[in-house]
């Protein structure tokens, strides 16, 4: 595959101890680490420690939740200036938040790595990272059978015949995160043309794959990327 797209096979963390969590005898629910899981750890009663390695998903199909691309960066970008917040404040000097934003990007996607954000770096990866078979060609997981979007979480789990139970709290709220919302606004109305562009270029096949409406300012620029992927997914 094009050496340029080799990002999109970086591994998803925890080398799969964080894999996913089993629903029931049918399906097991593949992790995308900011799509939802605190909330199928919740509805399952999984609990703290109830992530399973992906062997353990044994016969079951896989089903999964993707988001926007755009707010998927961001709210793993606010995810690890929490978990990782000297070193993300590090990245660059200024205050503007296109920059902060864009110092992150490019902290992605440099070889160079800082002990913490290096470990949580996955939260922001491409969503489609989580999907790939193996981090070593593009080939899907042949498990994977559900992909739908997080709005409609309750509906997906009716499908696969487990009952969304209204009255358990949901996952992780940026909003009630007091250091995400003063340090880390994930508020992509306010970045730049530029920006936005550098993003979703990183991005690309997740808004290919996922069928979520791009930026205006998107539009071709992710266009582009895809014909250059030049990837054969099998």
């Amino acid at each position: 595959s094009n050496e340029e797209q080799r990002y999109l096979l970086g591994g998803t963390g925890k080398k799969g101890r964080l894999f996913g969590f089993i629903i029931n005898k049918d399906y097991a629910f593949r992790h995308i680490f900011k799509s939802g899981g605190t909330t199928i750890q919740k509805q399952t009663r999984a609990g703290k420690h109830g992530h399973i390695p992906q062997w353990s998903v044994g016969n079951r199909s896989l089903m999964t939740l993707v988001r926007d691309p755009i707010d998927h960066f961001l709210s793993g970008w606010a995810e690890c200036g929490y978990r990782c917040f000297d070193e993300m404040m590090n990245l660059t000097t200024s205050d503007a938040y296109d920059d902060r934003v864009t110092a992150w990007l490019q902290y992605i996607q440099s070889p160079k790595r800082k002990t913490c954000l290096n470990r949580v770096m996955p939260h922001s990866l491409p969503q489609a990272n989580y999907l790939w078979k193996s981090d070593s060609k593009f080939e899907w997981d042949g498990k994977l059978d559900l992909v739908g979007d997080l709005d409609e979480l309750p509906e997906l789990l009716e499908l696969i015949n487990f009952h969304y139970n209204e009255k358990l709290t949901k996952g992780n709220a940026a909003k009630d995160n007091e250091i995400k919302n003063r340090n880390f606004p994930r508020n992509k109305s306010i970045l730049s043309n530029s920006t936005l562009q550098s993003i979703c270029s990183y991005v690309a096949l997740d808004y290919y794959l996922f069928s979520f409406e791009p930026p205006l300012a998107c539009r071709k620029e992710i266009m582009a990327k895809i014909s250059d992927m030049n990837i054969i997914i099998q």
